[in-house]
């Protein structure tokens, strides 16, 4: 029997969707001249990854804690999806 048998890896992607168009419109330079990269037109960021998930491995039927550090001005509307594209339905606990 195979040792991995009973369990299930999942590899997660976080999908980020950010809606505000300012967001599309990035300078390069601030206007105090900093390069930025992450700031946007009007004051706002655009999403940043802090942390990266690469693959968990869980039992099936059980509980998995997954940590993501994002970061964005409005805060990005973060989902998770599972290897096969379904996506997760976080809202349980």
């Amino acid at each position: 029997m195979n040792r991995v048998n009973g369990y299930v890896i999942i590899y997660l992607v976080s999908v980020i969707s950010f809606c505000a168009a300012e967001a599309l419109n990035i300078s390069a330079v601030d206007g105090d001249g900093r390069a930025n990269g992450t700031e946007a037109d009007g004051g706002s960021s655009v999403p940043v990854v802090l942390t990266k998930v690469s693959q968990i491995i869980a039992r099936e039927g059980n509980c998995a804690l997954i940590d993501c550090n994002i970061t964005g001005d409005p805060f990005p509307n973060i989902q998770w999806f599972n290897s096969h594209g379904h996506l997760l339905d976080t809202t349980r606990s």
